[in-house]
């Protein structure tokens, strides 16, 4: 498993890093609240995007942050299976990925398994009804109501749910790893 040292130990990742504008957004949004962002895609051709958009945008150097930016790092990796240690990344982040996830199931129960406890878990998704769903069609993609998602982050020990289903088409979510008692 990787460790992530970094500035009070806390590290992001990002899956499904879509060619790099959320990567970048994520690492240019933190603030000094991450010492290290992680763009990880199980497709080695996103990633070469993300590296491309990032030498672009941010030099050669993205790697190592700058004052008041996080570093950027890539990894390939499936989200079933993550390369990190236990309990050792304060944030995940997985823009418009889980329908397209094989098994959900496992995938939120390892994020729970390396998020550190306090550690925030963000998710987004289409809905029913949103723009890769035809009522009655087959589908490859698994459309989830926020009931649903409710519902799957409590089995995998994720607490403080909450939702923003504002656009018929797409749900957001935010939840915690329960604080070590």
């Amino acid at each position: 498993a990787l460790t992530c040292p970094g500035r009070n130990g806390w590290q992001s990742i990002l899956h499904g890093c879509n060619a790099g504008t959320i990567s970048l957004d994520g690492c240019l949004q933190c603030q000094g609240d991450y010492r290290l962002v992680i763009a990880l895609d199980f497709s080695a051709t996103m990633l070469r995007q993300v590296d491309d958009f990032a030498r672009r945008e941010l030099g050669d150097e993205y790697g190592a942050g700058a004052p008041g930016r996080a570093g950027l790092a890539l990894a390939r990796a499936d989200i079933a299976r993550l390369p990190f240690a236990s309990g050792s990344l304060g944030a995940v982040h997985a823009s418009a990925a889980i329908h397209c996830w094989p098994a959900p199931e496992n995938a939120v129960a390892e994020v729970a398994r390396v998020l550190r406890p306090g550690g925030v878990f963000v998710l987004s998704t289409f809905r029913p009804r949103g723009p890769l769903y035809a009522a009655g069609a087959s589908s490859a993609y698994r459309f989830w109501t926020g009931e649903e998602l409710r519902a799957l982050t409590r089995q995998c020990g994720l607490v403080d749910f909450h939702s923003i289903e504002r656009d018929p088409a797409f749900i957001m979510v935010r939840v915690c790893k329960r604080d070590a008692a």
